[in-house]
């Protein structure tokens, strides 16, 4: 592909991409968008309401007749709870229906629409079912159900599928158990005894799981205890006693909300086990009915998580305020404008260009900004123990400040703050210092990132992970970059000098980290993105993609661990140009024997099927990971060429509003969010013309 030749097809490919994005913005200039709508998390908010709400619905909802609904009980002598049970049994036979349409045709159900069928979400939906009855026109439904299970040895198969993620196994299991699906003996007893330490121990003895598992890990533990009590009179006494602090620490973990995590199914969870075991009247059941019955969606279903519109938005603002001259139509005269690279000294808007009143690009970038800032946390997690200065994917009461989240947030605002006037960019430097303090004070001592909280090596479950300490390493270059351009230019503080220097310290920890996990052909595996063609469900793409966007970030392109990196990226694009499932290599030699000639036949028909599931969100990580690489490897620039064509075809053909079903959440559950497709394809398009023709800072203001 030739960019001067198809200069015009990219930018009506960004400017639709854009305008697509910008519809999507809400009257408050945020992106709120929309994760999935899943089986797992319906599945469990069934349970959880069917068990907080007997004896009520101790008769199984059954199908209304064509004259009548389940509200037709409201009379003159119906009273309020007559209501409620009419107008709940109604909800459970919807949510019910929701769940049968989604069987997928070997008998079990995916995490979400499009997803492979797995243990854990059978499991759920096959006690969604037995605990609220089974509609006479879904008669073979369990049937189907039992004979997938049987094949995946259920119980094994649900400890294979989550590994070392004992509190999910464990709340799944319990799940099962309330509805007479499994014996108690088959849930796994949690060790929640740690809660009788003090309080000042307790981070050295930590719960089983990560710690954003506490709720689940505790709620699960309680119900075990009172439905399986230990045998041994003195462990027994122990576990009594210990239940009872542990319960009373679950409420403070409960947000205002009624949620925990602001997630459908944690919170569902937590309720299914405390409602099925404990006490259905007390307070955190209550209240976590309350929020599942609040998030239900208009189709009878739950998401796992509410939303990401915090990390929506800020990607989305990032993209927007990149100023490609095409796209505009005002393109300037070839060689008129002096380079400027990604790694290029910022050059500060003096103070006359605020005084002609110029704005940013796009006035919602503004709102975007100023609702981010808003959104920045002022107060420590109480859950994680993380400080104060950080952000969460989720602006929902109760979502968690995660590194991924604040590294996109701080990308975002180091964007925007050059190019606005001294009053807003110093309000954004503030929350920039403080979300910076934040991201260095949570490096682990690996060099690397966890998700949520600093964690140590030897935790059982959590820990650095490369996708994590990506985006915080690309966001600390961000902001160094700024800050050592702004000493340079204006001067500062001793405070700023002395951040800059805890930056380098960071990235030259975590460049260590990332050769410590850097395979052996060169990729990178992340922890909150997979691919379901892969066999181990592994995203080598994203992985590798971002870290190599790290090192473009860092000005390391040129380091044996980039170009390992990016040549395993460049191999594994598809003929078509876009990314998946990793290419397999394909012997091209001059030896046509007829073992030779029908390997290749194979690899050529294997690497067609695979190229079937080329994503958007792949294909445009990949480009920009690949940007900076283009004058040092040639693959590089083929690369980078056939990507944005590829990207070009799939916008032409509406591609870019189907999101491919890539994310993973809490205990690890497949999902897809709408709006990944369009900011990932729109930072594409618009980096890549921003590279074709650079435009120094000055010139894009009085361009905006």
């Amino acid at each position: 592909m030739n960019l001067e030749f198809d200069l015009e097809r990219l930018n009506i490919a960004y400017k639709s991409v854009r305008s697509d994005l910008l519809a999507e913005c809400s009257p408050e200039g945020f992106w709120r968008g929309e994760t999935s709508s899943s089986p797992v998390a319906t599945a469990a908010a069934v349970s959880a309401l069917v068990l907080s709400h007997r004896p009520e619905l101790a008769i199984p909802p059954s199908e209304p007749s064509n004259g009548s609904s389940g509200r037709s009980i409201a009379g003159s002598e119906a009273s309020l709870d007559q209501l409620v049970r009419g107008d709940l049994s109604e909800l459970l036979f919807d949510c019910v229906h929701w769940l049968a349409r989604r069987q997928n045709d070997d008998g079990g159900w995916g995490d979400c629409d499009g997803a492979e069928s797995n243990v854990a979400a059978t499991m759920l939906v096959q006690s969604a079912f037995r605990l609220t009855g089974i509609p006479a026109k879904y008669a073979n439904l369990m049937a189907r159900a039992d004979a997938y299970l049987a094949a995946q040895d259920t119980v094994a198969g649900l400890r294979r599928q989550l590994g070392r993620n004992k509190p999910y196994v464990a709340a799944i299991l319990a799940n099962c158990a309330l509805a007479d699906c499994i014996s108690w003996r088959q849930v796994p007893a949690l060790a929640f005894e740690w809660h009788c330490l003090p309080r000042r121990f307790r981070g050295h003895a930590y719960p089983p799981g990560a710690r954003y598992s506490a709720p689940i890990a505790l709620a699960a533990g309680i119900a075990k205890f009172h439905q399986d009590p230990p045998t041994n009179p003195l462990r027994r006494f122990i576990r009594h006693h210990a239940a009872r602090l542990a319960l009373g620490d679950l409420e403070p973990l409960q947000a205002t909300d009624g949620s925990y995590l602001a997630s459908p199914f944690v919170t569902a969870l937590v309720v299914v086990c405390l409602a099925g075991a404990v006490d259905r009247n007390h307070p955190i059941v209550r209240q976590g009915v309350e929020f599942l019955l609040s998030s239900m969606r208009c189709d009878a279903s739950w998401a796992i998580v509410a939303d990401q519109s915090i990390t929506n938005t800020a990607h989305a603002v990032e993209s927007l305020l990149v100023c490609p001259w095409e796209a505009n139509g005002d393109r300037p005269h070839e060689g008129s404008l002096p380079s400027l690279s990604p790694t290029s000294p910022l050059t500060l808007p003096s103070s006359s260009h605020n005084q002609t009143g110029i704005q940013t690009r796009n006035p919602v970038c503004d709102q975007g900004i100023a609702w981010l800032l808003h959104h920045q946390q002022t107060s420590a997690s109480g859950l994680t123990g993380a400080p104060a200065g950080g952000w969460a994917a989720s602006s929902s009461t109760g979502a968690m400040p995660s590194t991924t989240a604040t590294g996109e947030v701080l990308l975002a605002l180091a964007r925007a703050w050059p190019f606005r006037g001294d009053e807003s960019r110093d309000r954004i430097e503030r929350a920039a210092r403080r979300g910076v303090a934040w991201m260095l004070d949570l490096q682990s001592a690996d060099g690397g990132w966890s998700t949520y909280c600093r964690e140590d090596a030897d935790h059982p479950v959590g820990g650095s992970c490369v996708d994590a300490t990506a985006i915080a390493l690309r966001a600390l270059a961000a902001w160094q970059r700024q800050w050592k351009s702004q000493l340079a230019a204006v001067g500062g503080g001793d405070s700023l000098r002395t951040l800059v220097a805890r930056i380098a310290d960071s990235s030259t920890r975590a460049v260590a980290y990332f050769e410590s996990c850097q395979r052996d052909d060169g990729s990178f595996v992340p922890r909150w993105f997979g691919n379901a063609h892969q066999p181990d469900g592994a995203n080598l793409v994203l992985g590798t993609a971002q870290v190599l966007a790290a090192f473009g970030e860092l000005d390391q392109a040129g380091s044996s661990l980039a170009q390992r990196a990016a040549t395993w990226l460049t191999a594994s694009q598809h003929i078509s140009g876009g990314w998946g499932p990793p290419r397999l290599p394909v012997d091209y030699s001059d030896d046509f024997s007829d073992d030779v000639s029908e390997r290749k036949r194979r690899s050529w028909r294997e690497n067609d099927r695979l190229a079937r599931h080329s994503s958007i969100e792949e294909t445009a990580a990949a480009v920009v990971a690949l940007l900076p690489y283009m004058g040092r490897l040639e693959s590089a620039e083929r690369a980078v060429q056939r990507g944005v064509a590829w990207l070009a075809t799939a916008i032409e053909e509406d591609r870019h509003r189907t999101p491919a079903t890539l994310g993973f959440t809490f205990g690890q559950i497949w999902y897809h969010e709408r709006l990944y497709p369009l900011v990932t394809a729109l930072a594409a398009l618009a980096k890549t013309l921003e590279r074709r023709t650079p435009v120094p800072p000055a010139a894009v203001l009085a361009n905006s």
